[in-house]
């Protein structure tokens, strides 16, 4: 099965590659054991735009894996800082499944954005199959979520819920996705956010839901339907958007879906396949 092919982003690879370097001395930063919380929010979006960059250049890139996780271990960070109680430093999952610590003197709460960030972040660690970044960020609640940075949208609390407990693998998390697809109503949004919601979120709750119920047709199915959606949407909503040449969603749950015995039959360079195999065997 395939799917529409990417949108053309109208930038030349001269062009890509000015917009890659400038963001890999910031990234360079994450190499490093001490990481400084008031950089990590913004980095972990970095990260994540560096990887699209990427996909859309070659799909085959190694670096995209790399910035995937940094996308995922920043994101953890900041929000393991933005919440924790106590005394500096804390300790944060860091790329390559080891330990960091993170200051926050000049953690600015206010600009975290969990919509984007959080969201992002997760998905990437579902992607990378960094479980210690998926355990930190799925530990920050909902309702720490809509205290700390800027105000979420209503339908994003069950969304996060739902997304937590589908990478931890929860048992009551078929139930948390159901219950997201229903708060995730298309006709009962804000009007700005619903070709969002239609493309994007309820595809992607659909998603998860075929893939934890290890129904290979309705996989397949589901698949199709969110990379249609998100091929759909960046190419109307958020038309040459670098972020929509790599569709994130559909990548974490089908890295999951693989680790559950259930395979990606599409063929996309939206979500690069040897991403869903390698990570299989790190977590086999």
């Amino acid at each position: 099965m395939t799917v529409p092919a990417r949108h053309v982003f109208p930038v030349s690879p001269a062009q890509m590659a000015d917009t890659i370097e400038p963001r890999a001395a910031n990234l360079a930063q994450l190499d490093a054991d001490q990481w400084n919380g008031q950089f990590l929010g913004a980095i972990s979006v970095q990260a994540f735009d560096n990887a699209t960059v990427r996909a859309y250049r070659n799909p085959e890139e190694p670096e995209i894996f790399v910035d995937l996780e940094r996308c995922a271990c920043a994101a953890a960070a900041a929000y393991l800082a933005a919440v924790t109680p106590g005394a500096d430093p804390i300790t944060a999952p860091g790329p390559g499944r080891r330990m960091v610590t993170v200051t926050r003197a000049k953690l600015d709460r206010a600009k975290l954005q969990p919509a984007v960030q959080w969201r992002y972040g997760i998905l990437a660690a579902a992607a990378t199959r960094n479980h210690a970044a998926i355990e930190a960020l799925a530990s920050v609640k909902a309702l720490d979520l809509a205290r700390i940075g800027r105000p979420v949208p209503t339908w994003f609390d069950s969304e996060a819920a739902a997304l937590s407990a589908t990478f931890r693998r929860e048992s009551a998390a078929g139930d948390l996705l159901a219950a997201a697809m229903r708060k995730a109503d298309p006709d009962k949004v804000d009007p700005k956010s619903r070709n969002w919601i239609l493309d994007i979120v309820a595809a992607e709750l659909e998603l998860a839901f075929r893939a934890l119920q290890q129904d290979q047709a309705a996989f397949d199915s589901a698949m199709v339907h969110a990379l249609v959606g998100h091929h759909h949407y960046y190419g109307t909503e958020s038309t040459n958007d670098a972020q929509g040449q790599l569709a994130l969603a559909p990548l974490a749950v089908a890295c999951l879906a693989r680790d559950l015995g259930v395979r990606t039959n599409v063929q996309s360079d939206y979500i690069p396949r040897w991403i869903i195999e390698r990570g299989h065997a790190v977590a086999s």
